[in-house]
């Protein structure tokens, strides 16, 4: 999860120096439905990996309900004017992150809404320094 940081980071920077919405940008750079997942074949994790296409996938959905609730334009842009006035150094970064390469993960989530209004996850996943807690909650 921390390498997603990184990639995040680069991609935010690349849409800046080509003066590109960083959205846009990054939604003209993710796999689409139909696309070859070539990293399948590469992580094989013992065995013979395989080319796996993407056959569903609810990205577009989440990353436009995240701009939403998160105001990521409006945020993003109060940023930009405080780091201007301030001199120093703020972010709003936009990060998406999936898992699951069917053959290769075997991955679950569940969630759950509780009667209150708050939620429980249900996931397999332990944190070994990987973040999981951090970025599942």
């Amino acid at each position: 999860m921390q390498c997603q940081l990184g990639i995040d980071v680069l991609m935010e920077e690349m849409a800046e120096k080509l003066d590109l919405d960083v959205i846009a940008f990054k939604r003209a750079n993710w796999l689409k439905l139909g696309e070859l997942m070539h990293v399948s074949k590469a992580l094989g994790e013992g065995r013979a990996g395989y080319d796996q296409r993407l056959d569903s996938s609810v990205v577009d959905g989440c990353v436009a309900v995240g701009l939403e609730a998160t105001d990521f334009y409006a945020k993003r842009m109060s940023i930009e004017v405080r780091v201007v006035a301030s001199g120093k150094a703020w972010g709003w970064l936009s990060s998406c992150m999936t898992s699951g390469i069917a053959g290769l993960d075997m991955v679950a989530a569940t969630l759950k809404m509780n009667d209150v209004g708050s939620f429980n996850l249900l996931v397999g996943a332990t944190d070994l320094g990987t973040g999981s807690d951090t970025i599942l909650a």
